[in-house]
């Protein structure tokens, strides 16, 4: 089945959604992830993490918070679709379980694989809440 987000609800305020999330999850604490932009075919392993505070989502090369090499706005964030990319280098076994794409304003964005289907549903699950998007079935849509 596939899933696709539509900004739709409004945007919670900080304080709703530290009293909502889970501060402690890997999403703010980061996590080990493969990563490639969308316009890419090769995934890399990257560590990324949100900053609920500011809004933003960071990709570094080092496997810690210390060093951003990457920054992105979610307030730019337009799409999040669980399954493997639209430019997969090869379609493995499994993809559509571990993978979410995150688009943003001026048609780009990232292709995150996870190591499970729990991780990436987390994930997804917590950017729409932060995004103040809805997931709607593809079908629907």
């Amino acid at each position: 089945m596939e899933y696709e987000y539509s900004r739709d609800i409004p945007t919670k305020t900080y304080k709703d959604l530290e009293n909502e999330l889970n501060l402690n999850a890997d999403v703010f604490l980061g996590a080990p992830v493969q990563v490639k932009f969308t316009n890419r075919a090769l995934y890399e392993p990257r560590f990324v993490w949100v900053k609920l505070k500011s809004r933003t989502i960071h990709v570094s090369e080092h496997m810690t918070k210390t060093r951003a090499h990457k920054e992105a706005m979610l307030d730019d964030v337009v799409s999040i679709r669980p399954g493997p990319p639209k430019k997969p280098l090869s379609k493995a076994l499994g993809e559509d379980e571990i993978c979410l794409s995150i688009g943003f304003n001026g048609g780009g964005g990232i292709d995150l694989k996870f190591k499970t289907n729990d991780e990436r549903q987390r994930w997804a699950q917590y950017l729409s809440i932060i995004c103040g998007v809805s997931v709607l079935n593809a079908s629907s849509a």
